[in-house]
């Protein structure tokens, strides 16, 4: 990933952002051991070290998530940009769908697979959808224009690389309570509540606290499918603007018919 990328509105909200709350508790307690006061090459090189982590794990998170999406897509029976399209999904409704796939052909100049022809031959029918998937995603990149598919597809990045990152989130997390309990112990012993409640790593655990509990329970495969789902619909939608403004064909003017004389 260039630097030159990482600062653009997806980067940002679908990679830094999972790499920010997968390591919160490391980067809190990063923050806690500097004194921000008194600004000097300590300081100075915590920050470098920080922002250097940021990047590293925004990439691992880019890295991750695409590792695993093979694995959710062939748990959900296909990716839904595909399994949208194939004949009685029950995911679309049948008239749209016709018409979507209708319009699709005609852009790709190919024939869209009947219902038998899916039967017979799921793989090829699939390969038509892939192209179809394709054609679309390339002609919505126009993030102003199709914001909304933009929105979606920013959303599902973020979680599926926030998934990536789950189980490194949670290992840096586990680390960052040893070190702050081992840190406690060191500084504060023998420990009490009293000590324990003045002491500035304190917000640190309990930032870990909330930090375990949203990966277990809201960090999850269901989220990401249903994201998925969510842009794949987004997707096919945007054929509508599509439609309305492909060129519509001139009918043909009869030649006014001479009399013989």
């Amino acid at each position: 990933m260039s630097l030159s990328s990482l600062f653009d509105v997806y980067s940002i909200r679908a990679r830094i952002f999972p790499a920010v709350i997968s390591a919160a508790p490391a980067f809190a307690l990063g923050a806690t051991s500097v004194t921000w006061g008194n600004l000097g090459l300590s300081t100075a090189l915590v920050g470098l070290a920080m922002a250097v982590m940021l990047f590293v794990l925004s990439d691992v998170a880019r890295r991750r998530g695409k590792k695993i999406e093979p694995e959710i897509e062939a748990r959900m029976g296909g990716r839904p940009s595909i399994t949208m399209l194939r004949h009685d999904s029950g995911q679309m409704d049948p008239k749209t769908r016709d018409r979507y796939v209708m319009f699709l052909a005609g852009k790709l100049n190919e024939k869209a697979p009947t219902k038998g022809q899916q039967r017979a031959n799921p793989e090829a029918a699939d390969a038509f959808y892939v192209c179809c998937g394709a054609w679309l995603r390339e002609h919505t990149r126009d993030t102003k224009k199709f914001h909304i598919l933009f929105g979606e597809n920013i959303t599902y990045g973020f979680r599926h690389n926030l998934l990536g990152m789950k189980p490194i989130a949670l290992v840096l997390n586990i680390l960052t309570v040893i070190a702050c309990v081992g840190i406690i112990a060191a500084t504060e012993w023998p420990l009490t509540l009293t000590s324990l409640s003045g002491s500035k790593l304190l917000p640190v655990l309990v930032i870990a606290l909330f930090h375990a509990v949203y990966l277990i329970f809201v960090v999850t495969e269901a989220s990401v499918v249903e994201a998925s789902k969510q842009y794949s619909r987004q997707l096919f939608l945007s054929c509508e603007p599509l439609m309305q403004s492909a060129p519509v064909p001139k009918p043909r003017q009869s030649r006014p018919k001479v009399e013989k004389k």
